[in-house]
Order: structure tokens, then sequence, then C-alpha cells
């Protein structure tokens, strides 16, 4: 198991939340991963997935959250989790809208 940032790290409320978000590589066209959040907050998300990126890569990712709107953000995997039945991925948001920040910590919150 990767991790650069310890367990405690978190800076914002969580809610989970089961969508199907796109991700890409951050500057790469082409077709986007299909990967599903478990997590959310206005600081980050968690990806749960099998699929295990490296640390450090930089995404774009987009996943729509109750209420219908859409969320875009870009982030950085910090952290990769290897266990089975949790594996997954941590991402850190890095360039987030005012708005969609606003809409996720109003989300995390509820």
């Amino acid at each position: 198991m990767f991790r650069s940032e310890p367990a405690d790290h978190r800076r914002a409320a969580r809610r989970a939340l089961t969508v199907t978000a796109e991700i890409r590589e951050r500057g790469r066209g082409g077709l986007a991963l299909p990967l599903d959040l478990a997590e959310v907050s206005e600081a980050g998300a968690f990806i749960a997935s099998d699929l295990l990126l490296p640390v450090g890569l930089e995404l774009d990712v987009a996943f729509p959250i109750p209420g219908g709107r859409r969320v875009e953000a870009q982030g950085t995997v910090v952290r990769v989790d290897e266990q089975v039945g949790s594996a997954g991925m941590g991402l850190r948001f890095e360039q987030i809208s005012d708005a969609d920040r606003a809409t996720l910590r109003a989300f995390a919150a509820a």
C-alpha cells in the first residue's frame, strides 16, 4: 500500500456518494475511464477501484451529484489503498470552481 498523506489528513467533511465519474489523465484527450466515487468532499474524493493509478498522477474528473448538478475538477492522486474489498485512490482537488466547491461543501454538510 502506498500513502503520501497520513490517515487523519482530511481537511473537510466527507459524505458517501455512489456515482460513476469520468476520469482522464490531465492534458490527454480520448475516452474517459468510468470509475466509481465512494466519498466526496469539497477538498477531494475517494475513487473505489481495483484499477489503481499511481500517486502523483494528475487527473481531470467530472461527476454528477444528487440534484442534477455536474461537478468538474482537476486533482492529484494522493493515496492508493490496495486492500482487497476496499481498494481505491484518494484524489485531492487542485482546481475546482468556487461554485462547484460550494456545491460539494453543502452536499457534504447535509
